[in-house]
């Protein structure tokens, strides 16, 4: 589940790096991540290890979603970029 986790986060730290230019804002975020994502798993209640809070099925559709929006937005910026005029 972890894999998975940090395979998902991964543009969104990459795009946090891109975006600052620097490592100061993803390492701000990455510490944020690791200070929040355990309370999710202590307040939801699941009955298995998939359905456990960020690490589990509901947080791996909110970073895919966000993953897609991030691919979104970089084919909206390229076409705008490569417009002519």
């Amino acid at each position: 589940m972890m894999t998975g986790f940090t395979l998902l986060l991964s543009p969104l730290i990459g795009r946090l790096r891109e975006r600052a230019g620097s490592v100061f804002g993803a390492s701000i975020f990455h510490g944020v991540v690791n200070a929040v994502a355990p309370v999710s798993v202590l307040t939801v209640s699941a009955d298995s290890a998939f359905s456990d809070g960020i690490f589990g099925l509901p947080g791996f559709v909110v970073l895919a979603l966000a993953n897609l929006v991030l691919i979104w937005s970089d084919r909206k910026s390229t076409r705008i970029e490569a417009a002519p005029g």
